[in-house]
């Protein structure tokens, strides 16, 4: 009787690893965006890749060579936002839909680089040249400390001037936040809305399509 119980548990553990064995990356990562439909931005390369590879078949070594060929040109920060930290990803929500062991490669060191703080006098220099929806946006960044891309999707609807609050949407941890709104910066943002004679709540607040239009614009103003 013992000895058939465990021929039971062996049989279906057998059957468990042959059925993981035959997952594949492109399988990983359907599971992936359907919980997440909004993160593919950089698995194309991955899915050109690795699309019909099976998990087990994508090792360190593997994806080591696959980093150098592709991604040799970058700076180590960037292979590790380009590769490691999506190909992770993956494969952590593919271990928890019970795809597959779960499996994680180690991304390369990157060196923080020290910070360099902006004092008073260069912000309000800055301000000084640039243009109102620059100078916003900035002024916006700086008093919230929202990132770049979470400015850019602000739209009239997530801000409340009269409980001086905005809501930020889409946040890097896929999690809305509400940022207090200090009293200076209301008020710019009362008469930049007034200004642009912005009335429909889906209208983006500061108009810029993604970060890099904002970082151009900040160059612009830096230059002159």
């Amino acid at each position: 009787e013992h000895a058939e119980a465990i021929r039971r548990q062996t049989e279906r553990d057998l059957e468990d690893r042959a059925y993981l064995r035959a997952v594949t990356f492109a399988d990983a990562v359907s599971v992936y965006l359907e919980k997440r439909p909004d993160a593919g931005a950089y698995l194309g390369p991955l899915m050109d890749r690795f699309e019909a590879t099976q998990i087990k078949d994508i090792t360190p070594a593997v994806v080591s060579a696959f980093s150098t060929d592709q991604y040799g040109h970058m700076e180590p920060s960037s292979v590790k936002r380009y590769l490691y930290t999506p190909l992770n990803a993956v494969l952590r929500q593919a271990h928890e839909a019970q795809l597959c062991p779960l499996v994680r490669f180690d991304s390369p060191k990157v060196k923080r680089k020290p910070v360099e703080y902006a004092d008073d006098q260069w912000l309000r220099t800055f301000l000084e040249f640039a243009h109102p929806r620059i100078a916003l946006t900035v002024l916006f960044l700086t008093l919230t400390g929202a990132r770049v891309s979470e400015a850019c999707r602000v739209t009239l609807g997530d801000v409340d001037l009269s409980r001086g609050t905005v809501i930020l949407r889409r946040t890097k941890s896929g999690k809305s936040r509400r940022l207090i709104i200090p009293a200076l910066l209301a008020e710019v943002m009362e008469r930049w809305i007034a200004d642009q004679g912005l009335l429909e709540s889906a209208a983006a607040l500061f108009g810029y399509a993604a970060r890099w239009s904002v970082n151009q614009a900040i160059e612009r103003v830096c230059l002159k």
